[in-house]
């Protein structure tokens, strides 16, 4: 090993650049980043160093920092929405049991009350009644009855969609109802005396009957179905309806986890007007005909 001669004063460091912890590596001589040797990269601004405020390549420092800058937005906007995610995985499930399966998943053909359970989750109505009797908006927000109940025109709310993104029209309501009537389903009698459908505007439509219908804003909500407005998609593919939904509604049928005639599930609807108001991650509807099951289950 060579040694210095005597009396030769030892060669002092370099100070005019700043030194890099003695476990850091170049990572790429090109970038003029440095690998600390923790997981981590080094940056040397001109607080600390004038002389390494460009990389070996001329590249300015100032760009390198705002590409990182950016990596990181990006990073960090991946993770809020893996947050938002797992926020909306944590709300609960609901699974509830009925003694009846529907005909099928179209409003027209089912029946209301306990077979009509599996159209609820899917399906917005034109109104809600609640408890007490009140009329409440749901697709419409405002209507006016005429005096002799020959008439009845509603607004709709514009920001209503159905399952695959597509707006709920005057037209998509004057086609689903005039399809609900033709398809002489068992409840269709309540609008049997139905005469025409007005669309007086792309968020309004008239509904206009041969004699006084004073039911009529009764018959348009869930539980008599008239009300529950089909999609425009579903009304070209009439048959989709055995085994998907195509309604307004909070929730989607899926089909994936979906047996017909033992159990429907349904997930959010994306395109709901009202997402506070979906509290369920998921809901199952399970059927179970059987009295002594549906107790044990």
């Amino acid at each position: 090993m060579n040694r210095p001669a005597a009396g030769v004063p030892k060669a002092l460091p370099d100070r005019s650049r700043p030194t890099p912890p003695a476990s850091a590596r170049v990572v790429n001589k090109g970038s003029g980043r440095l690998d600390t040797g923790r997981g981590c990269l080094m940056i040397v601004t001109k607080n600390n160093s004038l002389s390494m405020q460009r990389n070996f390549k001329g590249e300015t420092m100032m760009k390198k920092l705002l590409a990182a800058t950016a990596v990181a937005l990006g990073t960090a906007a991946v993770m809020a929405a893996g947050v938002a995610s797992a926020f909306a995985d944590a709300r609960p499930v609901l699974t509830v049991g009925t003694a009846f399966a529907p005909l099928g998943l179209d409003p027209s053909i089912s029946g209301n009350g306990r077979a009509g359970t599996m159209l609820m989750p899917a399906y917005e109505p034109l109104v809600r009644v609640r408890p007490d009797g009140s009329i409440v908006p749901a697709l419409a927000i405002k209507w006016d009855v005429s005096p002799d109940f020959k008439s009845v025109t509603f607004t709709l709310r514009d920001n209503a969609r159905f399952s695959d993104g597509t707006p709920v029209t005057a037209d998509a309501v004057k086609n689903s109802i005039t399809y609900w009537v033709h398809k002489k389903g068992p409840f269709s009698v309540n609008l049997a005396s139905l005469t025409s459908i007005d669309v007086i505007s792309p968020t309004q439509v008239k509904l206009n009957f041969s004699e006084g219908n004073p039911d009529v804003l009764y018959n348009l909500n869930t539980y008599w179905l008239a009300g529950d407005i089909i999609g425009p998609a579903a009304l070209k593919d009439i048959n989709s309806l055995r085994s998907t939904t195509d309604g307004a509604g909070a929730y989607v049928l899926d089909p994936a986890q979906t047996v017909s005639g033992k159990t429907y599930t349904y997930l959010p609807n994306k395109y709901y007007y009202d997402q506070a108001a979906i509290r369920f991650s998921k809901i199952i509807i399970d059927v179970i005909p059987d009295a002594n099951a549906a107790i044990a289950a």
